[in-house]
């Protein structure tokens, strides 16, 4: 299991937003793991959940804030 970020590794995927309240959403109800038939433990939770945040750290860098 790994985060495929560009979206072109082979095999099956499920799409997720960058967003912490779709993650939260997705596994609350489980939807990852019946997408993908596996049982996501802490660790692939915040794997997730790291990419994520470094996504919108990286997207609040780039541009500069205008006040």
């Amino acid at each position: 299991f790994f985060v495929d970020e560009k979206g072109k590794a082979e095999g099956r995927g499920t799409y997720i937003c960058y967003a912490e309240e779709c993650l939260n959403k997705a596994i609350k109800t489980k939807r990852i793991e019946k997408t993908l038939g596996l049982t996501l433990n802490e660790e692939l939770c915040n794997n997730i959940r790291g990419v994520i945040i470094e996504r919108e750290v990286k997207k609040q860098n780039q541009y500069p804030l205008k006040v």
